[in-house]
């Protein structure tokens, strides 16, 4: 039950709990839904990912200029996720405020470490 001491050749020793939380793959779809019926759906951020290939510098260049123009077909990759920091500081707040949150649906758990400093 002690959270912090010291030894007697000057070791600090103190023990730390901290919520921590990351949304697997599995359950990424209901992760979302709960997040977007809760009023939190601004935490879930969309990007697009266009692959170019190594030859494809030219063709690069002129999407980046013109996009609404392209002439070629692209290999175009959507992605929804929540920053992982961003999803901990939820997480975080929302058990603090008593809010219940599917523990399983975000991957949430306590992880408790250790901070060991030497007083001289």
């Amino acid at each position: 039950e002690m959270e912090k001491f010291t030894t007697k050749d000057g070791m600090e020793i103190e023990i730390k709990s901290v919520v921590r939380g990351s949304i697997p793959a599995a359950n990424a779809k209901d992760a979302f839904k709960w997040l977007e019926d809760n009023g939190n759906a601004g935490l879930i951020k969309r990007t697009f990912a266009i692959e170019f290939g190594k030859d494809d510098d030219k063709w690069a260049d002129k999407f980046e200029r013109d996009l609404k123009q392209r002439k070629k077909p692209l290999n175009v990759k959507r992605k929804k996720a929540v920053n992982a920091q961003t999803l901990q500081a939820f997480v975080r707040v929302q058990l603090e405020e008593g809010v219940a949150i599917p523990m399983d649906t975000f991957g949430v758990y306590r992880q408790r470490f250790s901070k060991v400093t030497l007083k001289t």
